[in-house]
């Protein structure tokens, strides 16, 4: 035994070898684990993405709004510039999430990111304000999925004492937005023109739907959404709270 473990010593690879060497189960575990941090990480950026340019659409447009006006020459529907895309936002954000209880994060995700997606680029190929109106409202239709999906997404990819890591990047995309969407859409506007501040979404939007198809895998079945499934009255009773002015 001696001279084995002589001949052992005297062997530095036999040695380095035997050091670096992991029983199977361990290797697997280990790869399982790496595969389980990339796909997790990947994911969060996906969401951070989607969640950035929910929230830029919110302010980049603030800075532009002079020069859209002044092309199209219709001042009267300034106003409707944000309130287009901000109240169809808060009046669908409920129903995604229950949509997302029912059918699972990933396909509503997914088809409110191509739905917001095309809104952005018939934004940029809008010929008058009435039409970036209705646009704008198609945004916000498919932008109310963003927040709540990308909350459930991130619940579902991180453990219980790990979500609060997760989760940080939502408020990070909204204060990120809040100081770069002004300064951006000025630059933007100034350098390329108004229509690129919504061009600009969408190699942004590819790169979310890209990642998110290719590395975030539900474990939920889907089912089939049924009028029991939406509670008919809060969503009234919000959607009125929601219209009805303050008086």
């Amino acid at each position: 035994m001696s001279k084995q473990a002589t001949e052992a010593s005297s062997n530095p690879l036999a040695e380095a070898a035997g050091t670096t060497a992991s029983p199977p189960a361990l290797s697997a575990s280990w790869r399982r684990s790496l595969f389980v941090g990339r796909a997790r990480l990947l994911t969060t950026l996906a969401v951070g993405l989607a969640v950035l340019v929910y929230a830029l659409d919110l302010t980049v447009v603030s800075t532009a709004a002079p020069t859209i006006i002044g092309e199209f020459h219709d001042q009267e529907l300034f106003g409707w510039l944000f309130a287009a895309y901000s109240v169809p936002v808060a009046a669908t954000t409920l129903l995604y999430g229950r949509l997302g209880d029912v059918y699972g994060c990933k396909r509503p995700f997914s088809a409110a990111l191509l739905g917001f997606l095309a809104a952005s680029v018939a934004c940029g190929f809008a010929t008058s304000m009435a039409q970036l109106i209705a646009f704008r409202v198609l945004q916000g239709l498919c932008a109310g999925a963003i927040f709540p999906l990308s909350i459930a997404i991130i619940a579902s990819v991180y453990p219980i004492e790990q979500r609060a890591r997760g989760f940080s990047v939502v408020p990070s995309a909204f204060a990120f937005a809040s100081v770069l969407g002004p300064t951006a859409g000025g630059f933007i506007t100034a350098a390329l023109g108004w229509r690129w501040i919504f061009f600009l979404n969408i190699p942004i939007v590819l790169i979310a739907l890209t990642v998110l198809t290719l590395v975030y895998h539900e474990r939920q079945a889907p089912r089939r959404l049924t009028l029991r499934d939406i509670d008919m009255l809060v969503l009234q009773r919000y959607l009125a709270r929601l219209t009805c002015s303050d008086r």
